[in-house]
């Protein structure tokens, strides 16, 4: 990469993208200040920041973890076969939903902060029988999440936005009463997002910003509340990624119809 009037700054591929946005900021950061003698602190922004060695802010390739995805999966077809076990009827074998729901988002890595930025999820479901469904999601992000950190003299805010959240889940219902019922879902979801961080010493700006996704398993565990014939209130949790190294959950509020 090279900057107007600097030098070339060879980023290594393979390195987290907080790092990678780190070094590019702190090269910029040392071409605006060369004139200035009272800026030159040679290269003291490689801003801690937690860049523990292994660490980063996003979605740089999924580290497959097959012992994690097989518990998962043996722990959701029970819980799935308990919820298809029941008697009471969800909804009639055929009927379509639809809905949407605001989402808080949490992505979470260790050495870091909790970023909380909102969604807004889009859902589109068929039942194949009383009480199992197929359920397609389309979500984008609402708003971002910000953090401010000061280290060795400069101010780094990072902030995190989701960019969409696409997934398809199989979902079974456990109906409690003619009003209330309980589900739980699981499928893969891919999460988009984008991190930018602006560092400033007081004299000189530089920024940067880098978007990536990650796919994986999914779980999550919701309730219903019939408000009409043919609508109901819903609340849920689903963690749509749950990696060695960072977690994305969301907790949701929403409202379906069904058709």
């Amino acid at each position: 990469m090279r900057h107007p009037g600097g030098p070339v700054v060879d980023l290594d591929e393979t390195q987290p993208i907080a790092l990678r946005q780190l070094v590019t900021l702190q090269a910029e950061l040392n071409i605006l200040r060369a004139p200035s003698a009272l800026l030159r602190r040679q290269h003291q922004f490689v801003i801690q920041l937690s860049l523990q060695s292994s660490s980063r802010i996003f979605l740089t390739g999924l580290r497959a973890n097959n012992e994690k995805y097989k518990m998962k999966k043996a722990s959701n077809t029970v819980l799935l076969a308990t919820l298809l076990s029941s008697s009471a009827l969800a909804a009639p074998a055929g009927t379509n939903y639809a809905g949407g729901q605001f989402a808080q988002v949490t992505y979470d890595e260790s050495g870091f902060d909790e970023f909380k930025p909102t969604a807004l999820i889009g859902r589109f479901g068929h039942f194949f029988s009383p009480n199992f469904a197929l359920e397609g999601r389309l979500g984008t992000g609402l708003s971002d999440d910000s953090k401010t950190y000061y280290e060795s003299g400069y101010v780094v805010d990072l902030s995190f936005e989701v960019d969409s959240i696409i997934g398809v889940y199989g979902v079974g219902h456990l109906p409690v009463n003619d009003v209330f019922s309980v589900y739980g879902l699981a499928g893969y979801s891919r999460v988009d997002a984008t991190v930018e961080a602006t560092a400033t010493d007081g004299f000189s700006t530089a920024s940067i910003s880098e978007s990536g996704d990650e796919s994986g398993f999914s779980l999550g565990v919701g309730a219903e509340v019939n408000v009409g014939p043919n609508a109901a209130l819903t609340l849920e949790y689903v963690s749509y990624l749950d990696e060695s190294d960072f977690t994305v959950d969301a907790l949701s509020a929403g409202l379906n119809f069904r058709f």
